[in-house]
């Protein structure tokens, strides 16, 4: 049969003596075996086939169909010739060929089970053999122009190293083998066909420019994306190729650019640029419904059906041709005009003072294959959105309207970004590991040009600059002739032109219009008359066409004057002063008294909203060729005049943006200028100024504009233009550039300003943005990891401060760190995490340079080194900070802050009032049935800021540096729910199982496998492993239960399980001022007294051995003595006690010491006075700024005064299971009284979510699992984790999920926070407030006394059992028990309201104090499962059954909570099924069906 992983597609099919084809029969194999020594001493002969193919160098050929090859032997050649049927030859010359000339050979293919290298190539048939390192260029010689693939050599693609592929390509003697798939198909080269490889000597020919990686269903954070890249540096791709990251399939590469072209393959260097775009990306689609969208166009189609007819249906057509998996959430946004005064008598940069903003959710995070349903969504709430929006019910027959929706110019794009952005405040709140991105999609009907507040304007760059979330903007109108997109405000008096570099701008035009069809400038009716007419564009004049002799005919005299008027930028040619024959054919008259006087303006200040052109377009399926939208760069096409006219900003293919010509002014020859100029001051006409004086330089003059004609002089040119915005005194510049008067004409290269943005690395170089619009669209870009924004040495100098500390490695960390090398890994990545972009380029190189002395160009690193990182040298920035991290060649970590000052225009006193004023905006969701304020302020709420101190000292294993409300890491929260029992599971075991002890034993298994699972740095094996914690199951009452087993010690002495002992109360993980103050307690602390050796008295101190011990007893993650030797030695690190004498360190054993003065106790001090005058005091305490580590003493014992007994809430600390949860200072106090019985109620385990091994450091999570449960409710498991690679807690989770479905159980995320904190943090999440019709607390039917009095909520508790749901939170009033004291692993729980989940999942339920409902779809638990569903092939029927049913709970229950009937009938049904044992809190679990 067929080699299983060599084969020859396209090869005549032989047949071997047993009949089967393109087999190699046992006695061709072993004489095939001299033909695998074949070496540059041996030649081949062929003989065949009469077609004969050429090489390129010409002196080698070969039959493509061969028949006979004979083997000629020179030295030690075997005598005979041997005659193979099926080999294809060497073709290898006697003579040593020059390593720069192309080497023939014969290709072969294997598949992804051989070897998952794209080329596995034999040494031998390289003459000279080959090294690792060495790139090779690939192609074909069968066709002309063929792909080149590059390739590099490794230890893994040398045949003779991979051992997979010796194995199982033993039997074929190939020169070089491709992957089948997909290079076969790529390449179109058909098998053992011949072709050339060529050693690639210059890197830098073949180093690619830039390389886009489109990813899919998997959250790539931002620092793993930097590991990404790191890996792919000396490395090639090609096009379609699947790339692996820590053995994981990640990404796939879509496009490569060299020189701004797109290339087949490429080599990826140091520099180049690698670019995330994401597949499976959160899109957020604010649609602004402005007064245009009522309006119509000139073909007659209104705004609004243009969107939903055109634009909309198209978009979600790419997203399903190309398998994305976006999930969108649709807002219809407008702002309210509550004044009567009409909006264009406000001048630019005004807008109305008295107005109200709406906001309407659609959709809220639905998958797009739902895309029918979100269009009949869309097309509805346009239709009431009006009538809902302006009318208001006076009484029950009478309404009024309230105010007009104003035009998108004075609209509140503003203020809807900046509400969107408030997702973005805290990044440890996405906890999806499906999506990766966050985009924001704008769609207007406007022109691109909008009136916004400064102050809000500069808020808004601010806050783009500190995210990673990408902004477009689409306009369905037409371009208009100026600068785009544009933001006009006032300042100082004056009104301001700004083009921002935080968003892009597209203009959409539906492909069926003709390109070349006619639209008219001019609007047809007065409402869209107004702002065109009354402009400030009606002042542009041209000079009068006069007629010389030196025109032989009038037209060509017109068509002259016309062509000098209009001709197109990038298409003028520079003239030289004295060249006679380019001087025009007409001239212009002086004239002192000219009779054109411009008119005026009757206002002055109207607005440029509805000036219109057919600059650029955003088709679905063509592109016009445009250069740039998001720079609004003006260019022109040639043609005659009025079809120039017509098509202003068209550029020509063969030109790009680089190559485009100067302004028109400097075309004209002197004395033409001078005559025009003449003309333009007669009659006060605005003169056409050059380029450069649309932007403010430092002194305020214009810079000269000069020819440019090679790529020196315009590299040199854009350096000059970024140095310039770099040395900007004004700290605007890095949010916008300014622009004088957007709608004089200027070059295209003018505006390089928004090229330093943070996105600029996004785009490749010397690339028509015209390429970015629809991909941004489909696949959006992940902001790159580096940057070439850095402020000059001067501004770095005078207008930063900084701040400098050491890092510390404590070999005793959570993260189990080992090198400082590590550690400065993690600090990189955390700040890659949070944002941070790594600076890179000239810039940073010339700070570094002028540092002295420390400073070294050649340290700076862009990524880390692989083993050793000592010397190196990183810049990071994030904001208005710049971080700076140094690992010396001593192994200690340096940190430099840099932080921008407050200008005094920032620092100014306000009275005490806000800047901006608080913006609570009126949001209806997705099924509410009213408006209602928002919970959250959409503009003064901002980006959670970090202390990198405390992050950098926690990474380095000093947990107690950081205080507990910081630790808000990443957190997630799954429950455990029954589903229907699968037909196997009453096959697991040979017993017959009930559908019950099915789920218990499933649930038991989930532990073990969290258990085993468990982080070990060593493994040790023993007996003990096979001992699990065993989950207490019960029935019932919780605090029943806990009561019972209180009493149940109390009576009998037996510790049940789920108690605290009194001496095992502790772990590692307690703050030292709260340890300071358990080991000084006399009743249960240490022995502490007054000792006396070599007739030297010490005061209050203790024996190592005695602490020793003590830690042994009363911690229980410490088993030995060793280890709590170690543990001691990290204390009197942290400063909590040292020696008497100072000489030891922590011993075990007889050695004496003493409390540090600001952890001994209080009471002690003042009864010794007399003694303890000499210490330190609070003054004399460290500095926290110095440049040594601060180990957060002066923090505990801040917290430790102001903090109760029990925090509200432990936020993170990834290793807390009980800690000083469960200490009760004051109880101790309390002599002869009872102690409050304290428990514990779940269990953390550090797990490895890497149990294969397959990332270069520990990947850890905190699993927190319950040791109690009733089967009738919610079981919870928690993981917290800090910068654990996503990848692998999905693939944990997912094997959960699998376990648990074998045995009738189901995993389903929830959030974290209680229900009714989601609207303070998701503004559109959706939810619904609902009011039963029948309230039971209140009616005299069910209001009975006795069942009120024991359980306030039953008839509630019951009507949830009805509909399935169980319960997931309880409230906090059920564990404030005086006799009990219940507390958690994670923290102590703080839930305001009991909490409820339907059984399937997706909607989750609060019970208010006054009997109200509070509904919530599960937004997280229905975004993974439907993006887990489309992954899958044909299974399109289960994505929308699942997705109805999610909404049919909602609407069910609703329906229910409104029928009176219905109610009555079922409440009736409670009471008489009421019994006394249903106390508070309980679900009746038996409830008839």
């Amino acid at each position: 049969m067929q080699h299983a992983r060599i084969f020859n597609s396209g090869g005549q099919s032989r047949r071997n003596h047993s009949g089967s084809s393109n087999v190699l029969s046992s006695q061709s194999l072993s004489k095939s075996n001299s033909m695998n020594s074949m070496s540059a001493s041996q030649m081949s002969i062929q003989i065949g086939a009469s077609r004969v193919t050429s090489s390129s160098s010409g002196n080698h050929f070969m039959n493509r169909n061969m028949r006979s090859t004979i083997t000629v032997g020179k030295k030690h050649a075997p005598i005979e010739q041997q005659i193979h049927q099926t080999q294809t030859p060497n073709l290898t010359s006697t003579v040593q060929p020059n390593l720069k000339d192309p080497i023939p050979l014969t290709v072969w293919f294997h598949d992804l089970r051989t070897s998952d290298e794209d080329v596995i190539i034999d040494s031998n048939a390289i003459p000279g053999g080959v090294r690792n390192g060495q790139v090779y260029m690939l192609q074909s010689l069968e066709t002309e122009d063929s792909k080149k693939l590059l390739f590099v050599i490794n230890d893994r693609n040398i045949r003779d190293n991979n051992a997979a592929a010796q194995d199982d390509l033993q039997s074929s003697k190939f020169q070089i083998s491709l992957i089948s798939n997909p290079l076969q198909k790529l390449l179109d080269i058909p098998p053992r066909s011949l072709v050339q490889i060529k050693r690639i000597q210059n890197l830098a020919k073949v180093e690619a420019d830039s390389v886009e990686i489109f990813i899919k269903d998997v959250n790539l954070s931002r620092d793993s994306m930097w590991n990404f890249s790191s890996t792919l540096v000396n490395s090639c791709v090609h096009i379609d190729k699947r790339l692996l990251f820590l053995n994981n399939r990640t990404g796939i590469v879509k496009y490569i650019y060299k020189n701004g072209r797109n290339v087949f393959s490429g080599y990826i260097g140091e520099n180049t640029k690698v670019t995330f775009r994401s597949e499976s990306a959160k899109l957020t689609v604010l649609v602004q419904l402005s007064r245009e969208m009522w309006h119509f166009e000139e073909n007659g189609e209104i705004m609004f059906h243009k969107l939903v007819n055109n634009l909309f249906p198209k978009m979600f057509k790419r997203w399903r041709d190309r398998n994305t998996h976006h999930a969108i959430t649709i807002v219809l946004f407008t702002s309210m005009d509550l004044t009567d005064i009409p909006w264009t008598t406000l001048g630019q940069g005004e807008r109305p003072n008295n107005r109200r903003d709406y906001f309407r959710v659609v959709v809220d995070q639905v998958n797009i294959f739902h895309w029918d349903k979100i269009m009949a969504n869309l097309r509805l709430e346009f239709a009431n959105f009006k009538r809902d929006i302006m009318l208001n019910q006076q009484d029950t027959n009478h309404y009024t309207m309230d105010g007009e929706p104003l035009p998108s110019v004075k609209g509140n794009i503003l203020e809807a970004v900046n509400l969107g952005m408030t997702l973005a405040n805290n990044r440890f709140i996405n906890t999806d590991l499906k999506h990766s991105l966050n985009h924001y999609i704008v769609v207007t009907p406007g022109t691109g040009i909008y009136d916004v507040d400064y102050e809000l304007m500069l808020e808004t760059s601010k806050k783009m600059s500190t995210i990673d979330y990408g902004l477009d903007i689409i306009c369905l109108s037409q371009p208009p002739l100026h600068v785009v997109p544009l933001f006009r405000f006032s300042k100082d008096g004056k009104v301001k032109h700004v083009v921002p570099n935080w968003c892009d701008i597209s203009y959409y035009k539906d492909s069926n219009q003709s390109a070349n069809s006619w639209i008219p400038r001019c609007k047809i009716y007065e409402l869209q008359m107004m702002g065109v007419m009354e402009n400030n564009m009606n002042q542009i004049r041209i000079d009068r066409f006069q007629v010389t002799q030196k025109a032989p005919t009038m037209i060509e005299a017109m068509d002259n004057y016309d062509n000098d008027l209009f001709k197109p930028v990038n298409h003028r040619k520079y003239i030289k002063e004295n060249d006679e024959k380019a001087i025009d054919s007409y001239e212009i008259k002086e004239k002192n008294n000219s009779k054109f006087k411009p008119t005026t303006l009757k206002n002055a200040n109207a607005t440029l909203s509805l000036i219109f052109n057919n600059r650029t377009r955003l088709q679905p399926t063509e592109l016009t060729p445009s250069n740039s939208s998001v720079l609004g760069t003006v260019t022109h096409s040639n043609g005659e005049a009025l079809s120039t006219l017509y098509n202003l900003n068209k550029i020509s293919d063969d030109r790009t943006i680089s190559s485009l010509a100067p302004s028109i002014s400097s075309t004209r020859s002197i004395s033409s200028k001078r005559s025009m100029d003449i003309l333009r001051k007669e009659t006060h006409s605005p003169r056409l100024i050059k380029s450069d004086s649309l932007f403010k330089t430092e002194t305020g003059a214009s810079t000269p504009a000069e020819p440019r004609t090679t790529k020196s002089v315009e590299r040199e040119r854009k350096s000059r233009h970024l140095m310039k915005h770099y040395e900007s005194e004004n700290p605007t510049d890095i949010f916008w550039t300014e622009i004088e008067n957007p709608s004089q004409e200027y070059r295209a290269d003018t505006l390089l300003y928004p090229n330093v943005s943070r996105w600029s690395n996004a785009f490749p170089d010397k690339i028509r943005r015209r390429l970015v619009k629809w991909r941004s669209l489909q696949s959006p870009a992940a902001l790159p990891i580096t940057t070439s924004v850095f402020p000059s040495v001067k501004i770095l100098e005078t207008e930063y401060t900084f701040q400098i500390y050491n890092v510390l490695l404590n070999y005793e960390n959570y993260l189990e760190l080992e090198t400082t090398h590590e550690l400065m890994r993690e600090m990189i990545q955390l700040r890659l995490l949070l944002g941070f972009q790594i600076c890179f380029g000239d810039q940073v190189k010339k700070a570094e340079s002028e540092r002295k002395p420390a400073g070294n160009v050649e340290s700076l690193i862009k990524y880390l080194p692989r083993h050793s990182s000592l010397g190196a040298r990183i810049y990071m920035s994030l904001g208005d900070e710049i971080h700076r991290i140094y690992l010396d060649y001593n192994g200690n970590l340096n940190v430099q802050l840099y932080h921008k000052t407050v200008t005094n225009e920032e620092n100014k006193i306000t009275l005490g009032q806000a800047k901006l004023t608080n913006y609570f905006p009126l949001i209806r969701t997705r099924y509410a049935d009213e408006y209602s304020t928002a919970k959250i302020d959409g503009i003064n709420s901002k980006p959670k800021m970090y202390n990198w101190n405390q992050f950098d000292q926690y990474l380095a294993g000093y947990e107690d540096a950081m205080p507990d409300a910081n630790k808000d890491f990443y957190k997630m929260k799954f429950v455990v729910m029954p589903a229907p029992i699968p037909k196997n599971a009453f096959y697991i075991t040979n017993e017959n199982l009930t559908d019950e002890e099915i789920r218990v034993e499933g649930l038991r298994k989930l532990i073990a496998m969290i258990e085993k699972g468990k982080y070990l740095k060593r493994k040790v094996t023993s007996k003990k492993e096979e001992i699990l914690p065993e989950i207490v199951f019960y029935t019932g009452n919780l605090y029943d239960f806990l009561n019972e087993e209180a009493q149940n010690f109390d009576n009998t002495g037996n510790q049940a399980g789920l108690m605290i002992p009194e001496s095992m109360r502790f772990n590692k993980s307690i703050k030292l001022s709260e340890l300071a103050e358990e080991l000084q307690t006399r009743s249960t602390g240490l022995p502490l007294v007054d000792r006396t050796w070599h007739f030297k008295r010490h005061l209050h101190c203790f024996l190592g051995s005695e602490l020793v011990s003590w830690l042994l007893e009363c911690f229980e993650d410490i088993q030995t003595r060793d280890e709590a030797t170690s543990y001691g030695q990290s204390l009197m690190n942290k400063g909590l006690f040292k020696h008497v004498e100072s000489r030891h360190g922590f011993l075990d054993g007889y050695y004496f010491y003493e409390f540090e003065s600001e952890y001994i106790d209080k009471t002690y001090i003042e009864s010794k006075k007399g003694w303890f005058g000499i210490k330190k005091t609070s003054s004399e305490k460290p500095d926290t700024d110095s440049n040594t580590p601060v180990y957060t003493r002066n923090n505990s014992d801040v917290e430790s005064l102001s903090s109760p007994a029990l925090p509200s809430q432990d936020p993170l600390d990834l290793k807390r299971i009980t800690s000083t949860l469960i200490t009760d200072s004051g109880a101790s106090s309390l002599e002869g009284s009872r102690r409050r019985k304290k428990f514990i109620l779940s269990r953390a385990v550090k797990y490895n979510v890497d149990s294969l091994g397959k990332s270069f450091r520990p990947e850890i999570v905190t699993v927190h699992y319950d040791r109690v449960h009733n089967p009738e409710h919610c079981y919870h498991i928690r993981l917290q984790w800090l910068s654990t690679t996503g990848r692998f807690i999905d693939e944990a989770i997912t094997n959960w999920s699998r376990l648990c479905e074998r045995h009738g159980l189901k995993l389903v995320e929830t959030p974290w926070k209680e229900l009714c904190n989601i609207p303070s943090i998701s503004p559109f999440h959706s939810f619904v407030d609902i009011k039963l019709c029948v309230n039971p607390l209140v009616d005299p039917e069910f209001s009975d006394v006795k069942i009120l009095r024991k359980n306030r909520f039953y008839y509630h508790l019951y009507f949830l059992k009805k509909f399935e749901f169980l319960l997931d939170n309880r409230s906090s009033l059920f564990f404030s028990k005086d006799s009990i004291e219940i507390s958690y692993s994670w923290g102590k729980p703080s839930f305001q309201y009991a909490q409820y989940i339907h059984k399937n999942g997706t909607y989750i339920i609060e019970l208010r104090d006054n009997g109200d409902f509070f509904l919530a779809p599960n937004n997280i638990h229905i975004t993974r499962v439907n993006t887990t569903l489309t992954s899958i092939p044909d299974f399109d029927g289960s994505i929308t059954t699942y997705n109805t049913n999610s909404q049919q709970v909602m609407l069910n229950f609703r329906s229910a909570c409104q029928n009176e009937d219905y109610l009555k009938e079922l409440f009736r049904e409670a009471k008489s099924n009421w019994r006394e044992e249903f106390p508070l809190d309980m679900m009746p679990t038996d409830l008839p069906q």
